[in-house]
């Protein structure tokens, strides 16, 4: 690691920068540990040029993924010659021997981003990957958290990590183990701690937030947190960041519906409207299930926004299996979606599956949904003109016609025509007056 004596103190500094690839998980990691070497006497910087180490959080949800974060680690090296990395997360759990020999990168286990600052010290003394160990043998482990995120109005709280589902075409139970609850009572003092921070709104996240609490032996449920957390004073929101169709609960259901600090916006990945695909990728539920959970949300919340996540191409989507996506798609309308070409994953039962989707069969589906996905987001945001929502201003969007943006409770992103600095960070009662293509325009009520 390359070290400077700072002249006032005569301490060495060490200046990092940060990248993160890929969910909202990984941004929360990637705040903790920032927040670790800080408090070490790390300095952060914002251009590699400056920077002695880059600390990377990686993602390999997909092919494409992973290849992105190899091609960006080889970039690196070869652009900044006297740089370390320090390399993390999924791509590089499932790549860990590889980069372990590697010159000038230090590879942390997903299970070791808490005690990062122990990995370091031990690479920096012996020039190896070496892992730390607690005095039980056991690898030592610190939790991670944070306490602000700087300059943000939005913050995320990881409460769970890990998934049990073992899907059949994704490597995040290998890669990040089964599932695992944070302790209940680490949850209300982080968010405490981030609401005293200026964060109106916090966003509950996890790799799979609604089997929080499962394996916990306290008696709590995703319901819980979310009614523990509406209880703190000064929050503005709470929103969940993705949940399974099996998990959306009547319990919180009614949480959502009875709040007004729960944002009504569930992100409910679908995947496929195909029974049989559904069945091959080892999801637990059907079509008709998923059908009548929106319906049933719609019922009870009529404002509620529904986004979600379709994968294309799966082996055996022929067009009969695709066409029944689309026709359920039609009924749900999702004012968000997510599309995903099928990636073979080594090591994962997808993967050896027969019946392949041809690449331009997958890119012509894929470039249909992506029209439709347009059309359900304009006719949501169309349902919204001339309506008032709250609006939480997060940032000047362009210098040049003074718009500031920032979303609705329900996750429309609008351009605000008469916000101003000092309007960033509240939540402002606004009036949709327009919608141009994918763009929603508002102005802001006077006293609101």
């Amino acid at each position: 690691m390359i070290e400077h004596a700072s002249k006032e103190t005569g301490q060495e500094i060490v200046k990092f920068a940060v990248k993160h690839f890929g969910c909202k998980v990984n941004q929360y990691e990637l705040q903790a540990m920032r927040e670790l070497l800080i408090k070490k006497g790390y300095l952060p910087v914002t251009a590699l040029s400056q920077a002695d180490l880059l600390l990377v959080n990686t993602c390999t949800v997909t092919r494409a993924s992973a290849a992105k974060n190899r091609k960006f680690i080889e970039s690196v090296l070869k652009r900044y010659p006297t740089l370390r990395l320090v390399v993390t997360g999924c791509y590089i759990e499932e790549h860990f021997a590889e980069y372990a020999c590697r010159d000038r990168i230090v590879p942390v286990r997903n299970c070791l981003k808490g005690s990062i600052l122990s990995v370091i010290g031990a690479h920096h003394r012996d020039g190896t990957a070496t892992q730390p160990k607690s005095p039980s043998g056991e690898s030592a482990y610190i939790p991670l958290q944070v306490s602000e995120f700087a300059g943000r109005t939005r913050g995320f709280i990881k409460i769970q990590d890990g998934c049990s589902k073992f899907c059949s075409y994704c490597k995040i139970p290998f890669v990040r183990g089964v599932s695992r609850s944070r302790p209940f009572d680490e949850i209300v003092p982080e968010a405490e701690r981030l609401v005293a921070h200026g964060i109106k709104e916090i966003v509950l996240t996890g790799i799979c937030v609604g089997l929080y609490g499962r394996d916990l032996k306290d008696k709590v449920t995703l319901v819980d947190v979310v009614k523990s957390l509406a209880r703190i004073r000064g929050i503005g929101r709470i929103r969940l960041s993705s949940i399974e169709p099996e998990q959306v609960t009547g319990e919180l259901i009614e949480a959502i519906e009875t709040s007004k600090i729960v944002c009504p916006h569930l992100h409910i990945p679908l995947q496929s409207g195909d029974d049989t695909i559904l069945s091959l990728m080892r999801r637990p539920y059907s079509a008709a299930y998923y059908l009548s959970l929106v319906d049933v949300l719609r019922r009870k919340i009529p404002k509620v926004a529904i986004s979600t996540d379709i994968m294309v191409g799966f082996p055996g989507e022929g067009e009969n299996e695709f066409f029944n996506t689309v026709k359920l798609l039609e009924h749900v309308k999702p004012m968000r979606m997510h599309i995903f070409p099928f990636s073979p994953k080594e090591g994962t039962r997808a993967a050896d599956l027969p019946d392949r989707i041809s690449a331009q069969a997958v890119k012509k589906r894929a470039g249909f949904l992506k029209e439709k996905a347009q059309e359900y987001a304009r006719l949501y945001a169309e349902d919204f003109l001339g309506k008032r929502a709250g609006v939480l201003i997060e940032e000047r969007q362009d210098a040049k016609t003074q718009l500031f943006s920032g979303y609705t409770e329900t996750y429309i992103r609008v351009l605000v025509s008469n916000a101003c600095r000092d309007d960033v960070g509240g939540i402002k009662e606004v009036i949709v007056n327009r919608v141009s293509g994918q763009e929603v325009f508002g102005g802001i009520v006077k006293n609101s």
